[in-house]
């Protein structure tokens, strides 16, 4: 059986964007402009990137 479905965390330059979807994301980042994309799962999320009660790992985009 698979488990419960969560979305992860996002952090935009170190701020926490976790009240935006994908659609958001393309209005605030344009490809262009990424210089870096960090992701993590489950257990292994640095302390910075931690939202308490989620669980569910985070994605770090890093802008120019």
């Amino acid at each position: 059986m698979f488990e419960a479905w969560c979305s992860p965390a996002i952090f935009v330059d170190g701020k926490n964007m976790s009240f935006m979807d994908a659609a958001d994301i393309d209005d605030w980042v344009s490809p262009d402009g990424v210089t870096g994309i960090e992701v993590y799962a489950g257990t292994v999320v640095p302390a910075q990137f931690q939202v308490g009660m989620k669980g569910c790992g985070s994605i770090a985009i890093w802008t120019r």
